[in-house]
């Protein structure tokens, strides 16, 4: 089963392909692509932390998982009275908050697969979509 926020319109058939090969050997994966930048933890306006950038990547989506395993996570999450408390951004922070023993394999992103959440962004993504792509194949 494969999660796409719609919010990344620019998605490859590539990454859709190596994802649902993917899930042939795993029980969960997640689509990423190595941080070119430095990260910083940041408490009230200080920085408090760098993580290494070699163990660090931006999250995309698609998001796999075996049904069995997403179905649990979620069942656990609801029964889970302080879920709120820190909730998770997507569906590998749940698996990897209520089922830590399942890993969760990283599939090659993208730079292409860009997420639409500030006007600017709709700029990058028409100037991506001016580029000459190869047809599109079902």
């Amino acid at each position: 089963m494969l999660f796409h926020d719609a919010a990344r319109p620019l998605l490859e058939q590539r990454i859709i392909a190596e994802c649902v090969s993917a899930l042939g050997s795993f029980r969960a994966i997640g689509v990423a692509v190595p941080s070119s930048d430095t990260i910083v933890e940041v408490c009230d306006g200080v920085v408090t932390g760098m993580p290494r950038r070699d163990t660090l990547a931006r999250c995309q989506t698609p998001q796999g998982f075996r049904l069995s395993v997403i179905r649990r996570a979620y069942q656990l999450a609801d029964a889970d009275p302080a879920f709120g408390e820190r909730q998770a951004t997507d569906d590998c922070g749940i698996v990897l908050r209520y089922l830590p023993e399942i890993p969760v394999r990283i599939v090659p992103g993208s730079e292409r697969n860009i997420k639409i959440t500030y006007p600017h962004d709709l700029e990058v993504a028409e100037a991506l979509l001016r580029r000459v792509q190869p047809p599109f194949r079902a």
